[in-house]
């Protein structure tokens, strides 16, 4: 297992350093100089030269990555351009706990719910409770997240008023306010995570019923409720894994449009002011993050793999 996890890092390493390339391309991509292009038309060619010097845009394009690599490395992303000349690492730290929160809460709903209801409807295939189960996560999945929060918002903010529209409290200064701001974001979020885990769920359920060892199983006079428990649900969890792990870059980038429609002061609410602004480090690093981030949760994934089948072997 250790040889395993190790051989896994590494492979991670070179994944990064693309994802490290890609992000540190997006100053370029555009085309046109990059510093006209955070500055605006408006600037002078003082302020160029300035932020070209600054920013080492002067400098050849590998010298200019392997220096920005560099600060990366050390935990420095750079400086917002804008005259605040915050540190891009301070903005993410203090948006991070907002995205963190919106995604952990939106994860624990989607399983908490799609599990039981996958597994519901695929021991009675065929059934209402199938079919329903079957036109939620089609629902889920069709519906755009950016419309579901403008519903949300319509019916339980505008027409009945039982939460507030948009905002954010920390939990720790309101935790009563906090729980009435979250709950619109987090159900938006978690809807297409949730009809995935009700489908993978539902068809491992269902293959996992038809294996022999549920067959010797229920032989051996165990219950059906017990053989589920015990056997075919741990089985049945490993598709389901993988959805979620993968599902998390979604997670991710869909906490862009659901903070901004709910004004939550997270990854991606900075992330869509970093680029209206054309403040390009921030933007830069924002998404560095989140792409590393999503790195390190499929590395998770894989380890997972191992605890819920024995048959899995890491050789």
């Amino acid at each position: 297992m250790a040889t395993y996890i190790a051989r896994r890092l590494l492979y991670v390493v070179p994944v990064v350093i693309l994802v490290s390339i890609l992000v540190f391309s997006l100053l370029h991509l555009a085309g046109g100089d990059p510093a006209v292009m955070m500055l605006g038309a408006e600037a002078t060619p003082e302020d160029i030269a300035r932020l070209h010097t600054e920013m080492g845009l002067d400098r050849p394009l590998y010298e200019q990555y392997l220096t920005w690599l560099g600060r990366v490395a050390r935990g420095d992303l750079g400086r917002s351009i804008h005259p605040t000349r915050f540190y891009v690492s301070d903005l993410i730290l203090q948006r991070l706990p907002v995205t963190l929160q919106l995604g952990l809460q939106a994860m624990i709903l989607s399983l908490i719910t799609g599990i039981p209801i996958g597994v519901m409807a695929g021991r009675k295939r065929g059934s209402r409770l199938d079919l329903l189960a079957l036109n939620l996560s089609a629902f889920g999945i069709s519906m755009p997240g950016f419309l579901l929060g403008l519903v949300l918002i319509f019916v339980f903010s505008l027409w009945l008023r039982w939460v507030p529209p948009s905002g954010y409290l920390p939990p720790l200064k309101d935790p009563i306010g906090n729980l009435r701001l979250m709950i619109l974001p987090t159900v938006t979020m978690s809807a297409f995570l949730f009809a995935f885990v009700v489908r993978m769920t539902r068809s491992s359920v269902v293959e996992a019923m038809s294996q022999e060892f549920i067959i010797t199983a229920r032989a051996k006079g165990l219950g059906e409720l017990l053989v589920v428990r015990r056997h075919a649900l741990k089985v049945a969890l490993i598709p389901v894994v993988t959805i979620v792990g993968l599902q998390l870059g979604h997670v991710l980038g869909g906490s862009v449009i659901v903070e901004y429609i709910f004004a939550l002061p997270g990854l991606g609410k900075l992330t869509i002011d970093a680029v209206y602004a054309r403040d390009f480090p921030v933007v830069q690093g924002t998404i560095l993050v989140m792409s590393v981030g999503f790195v390190l949760v499929n590395l998770a994934v894989d380890l997972i793999y191992g605890y819920l089948d024995p048959r899995i072997k890491y050789n």
